[in-house]
């Protein structure tokens, strides 16, 4: 039987309220069920292991934007909009979850702090985890292992990394994306940013590899 959501706070711009959860942590010597969150500028997703995966398009049927380049611009409106999909889903939350969420490579701790509020007023997880977007991408594709040089053309983030066994060595970031393209941006532009961002990547003299790292490239 689905467990009830409750109902999303009123949209209050000016703050989040954040609750604590009367049981957050699983019985001793059980393990927390994970819960996976991409808080992206196309896309909300949430993995809940077996439960699946629920997504939405992350302004869907809004007037103004919940997410904008990377950043949560209204915490109240994105809570709302992420219990809506679970209530719509009838998906069944695991109390006391381990919560890792993807967060845009170089995020301010301003940023990082409003996500961590609109995701314990969602989850009320045990722990949350912050895993840079770059890093999941690499795991996505089956290459963390080793030196790799990562480029992910977001919705409206473009980001390039160097990773060392999946260890963040120095990253760099754009803000233009996909969805600027055929608006103020054309193919070439983009293409153009990414090799820009290469190259101020590839300036810091204690970075320079000695042979040229494999490439994985994530659209």
């Amino acid at each position: 039987m689905p467990v009830p959501v409750p109902p999303a706070p009123a949209p209050a711009r000016t703050g989040l309220r954040v609750g604590r959860s009367h049981s957050t942590r699983p019985p001793a010597g059980l393990g927390p069920e994970v819960i996976a969150v991409d808080v992206g500028s196309a896309q909300l997703r949430l993995w809940l292991g077996p439960g699946g995966v629920l997504s939405v398009p992350v302004n869907d049927g809004l007037r103004t934007p919940v997410v904008q380049r990377g950043r949560v611009v209204d915490g109240p409106a994105c809570v709302t909009q992420l219990r809506r999909l679970i209530s719509d889903r009838r998906a069944r939350l695991p109390v006391g979850a381990l919560a890792v969420a993807c967060r845009p490579v170089l995020a301010g701790r301003a940023d990082q702090e409003t996500l961590r509020q609109v995701l314990t007023a969602v989850l009320a997880p045990s722990r949350l985890l912050f895993v840079d977007s770059v890093r999941a991408s690499a795991i996505g594709a089956g290459a963390s292992a080793g030196t790799l040089l990562l480029a992910d053309l977001g919705a409206q983030l473009s980001e390039v990394a160097l990773l060392a066994d999946g260890r963040l060595l120095a990253a760099r970031r754009a803000e233009v994306g996909t969805r600027d393209l055929h608006r103020t941006v054309t193919t070439e532009m983009l293409a153009e940013s990414v090799v820009r961002l290469v190259r101020d990547l590839r300036q810091e003299p204690a970075l320079r590899p000695r042979s040229p790292p494999p490439w994985v490239a994530v659209w």
